[in-house]
């Protein structure tokens, strides 16, 4: 009896226990944010979970080597989940970001949840002639995109072969040289060639 006693005190104890708040969450999408020559590329934050005090969010974005944006979050098509979007384009540094955001409302402040993501300038796998396929191979160039809008060679760079045999199977490597020229001997059938990127410049895959 004091077995049953016991176990009936633990399941009223349960039931009686206050359901746990959400968690405050800030994501952002997309987290790799690639730029192009022209144009703007965005990003969205979207926090939740948020206190029911809050009445505003600021969005105070940091950048390498100083660089900075501010933005307001809002609620806009569903309730509760806070939105704001921020534009990029080549001019903006590349590299980590962190966004780090503050809670504001009824006569308080308070921080909020952080997060990263970075931001990536394009590269592209471009054929240095007419045709790519040639006696004797597949060959390309590699070039990456500046803050003027120029792209210029990217030297010293891995480039990977895949060939297609039900699935994209490895096949080699190449490094670019000084023009950011790479060439692989190949044989009849379909040819992928990829490139990795690095922490400010984008991947690139090119199918021949």
């Amino acid at each position: 009896m004091r077995f049953i006693a016991a176990a009936t005190a633990a399941a009223v104890v349960l039931l009686a226990a206050p359901a746990q708040a959400a968690e405050t969450d800030l994501a952002v999408t997309p987290g790799n944010v690639v730029v192009g020559a022209t144009g703007s590329s965005w990003t969205t934050l979207r926090a939740t979970g948020l206190p029911a005090w809050v009445q505003l969010i600021d969005a105070d974005l940091y950048g390498p080597n100083g660089a900075h944006h501010f933005v307001d979050l809002n609620v806009r098509n569903v309730p509760d989940v806070w939105e704001g979007e921020v534009a990029f384009n080549r001019v903006d540094q590349p590299g980590a970001w962190r966004v780090v955001l503050k809670l504001i409302g009824k006569g308080r402040t308070a921080a909020g949840p952080k997060s990263t993501f970075t931001v990536k300038r394009r590269t592209a796998l471009s054929a240095p002639a007419a045709g790519s396929r040639t006696r004797s191979g597949l060959n390309g160039v590699l070039k990456r995109l500046l803050g003027n809008g120029h792209y210029v060679p990217y030297t010293k760079q891995k480039v990977r072969l895949y060939r297609w045999t039900g699935q994209w199977s490895y096949t080699a490597t190449d490094r670019t040289d000084a023009k950011g020229r790479y060439a692989f001997k190949v044989r009849t059938g379909r040819y992928q060639v990829r490139y990795a990127g690095t922490a400010i410049n984008s991947s690139a895959i090119r199918t021949f």
